[in-house]
């Protein structure tokens, strides 16, 4: 069971959009797919308004309902688990409690046991979580997405990076200095650079307004072949972990 977990180093990079094209992007290959978020802002599910469910993963937790009443299918082995809106009273609830974490655990360990083959994405918010912070450790691959500008740079400086964690760049444009120079000094640092970069395309900010995933609303742009290349990056890092002792 391959477990890629996508947070983005600020707020506005791109993490939500990147987490369904690559969660896409496996499903198009045959391989059965479960993208979780845990965005208090309910992001994910905007781009499947028709798919919506009554209750959601956090009013689960909350209540300790049965989660997997809360997955619905986008398309066959495409399933989607949308966290919901939250306000800040049920978010700090949801933090501290011991039993929805031991919820979501039962939730994913059952999961993942009668779907052994499944690639599971999960699309984390990028302030402090307790939730899922005992998934982070079992990524197979951890994507901090980030942008080649300022705010990440500073970011990047102070960030402690843990094993299996790879810096994605997002929204990358060629034409702007800028994105360049910080892109051309990142490769000097330790940074643990993935080796794809993901370019900004106008086709990502019509697949938001048209509330469709980019795979979707445009298949054969650019960036689509870019997710695509990164997904075969992953299936190198799958099959490589497969092959140590």
């Amino acid at each position: 069971m391959p477990l890629i977990v996508l947070k983005g180093l600020r707020g506005g990079v791109g993490t939500t959009s990147t987490a369904i094209a690559l969660a896409r992007q496996f499903n198009q290959q045959n391989k059965e797919v479960l993208i979780i978020d845990n965005c208090t802002e309910n992001i994910l599910s905007f781009y499947f308004p028709a798919q919506q469910k009554s209750i959601t993963l956090s009013q689960a937790l909350l209540a300790e309902t049965p989660i997997e009443e809360s997955i619905f299918y986008y398309r066959p082995h495409y399933q989607v688990l949308p966290f919901g809106l939250v306000n800040m009273k049920d978010n700090l609830l949801l933090q501290l409690s011991f039993s929805a974490k031991q919820h979501l655990t039962h939730f994913l360990t059952t999961f993942i046991q009668l779907h052994p083959d499944a690639i599971i994405l999960m699309d984390l918010q990028h302030t402090q979580d307790t939730l899922f912070t005992h998934w982070i450790e079992k990524a197979d691959i951890f994507f901090t997405v980030a942008m080649a500008e300022s705010n990440c740079h500073i970011r990047l400086n102070q960030h402690a990076f843990i094993e299996n964690e790879y810096v994605l760049i997002n929204q990358f444009r060629a034409t702007s200095q800028i994105h360049q120079d910080f892109y051309q000094f990142w490769q000097t640092t330790p940074f643990p650079l993935c080796p794809v970069v993901l370019h900004r395309d106008e086709a990502s900010l019509e697949a938001c307004a048209s509330r469709l995933p980019l795979y979707d609303y445009r298949a054969n742009c650019m960036l689509v072949e870019e997710i695509s290349q990164l997904a075969q990056w992953c299936f190198s890092l799958f099959e490589r972990k497969e092959g140590q002792p």
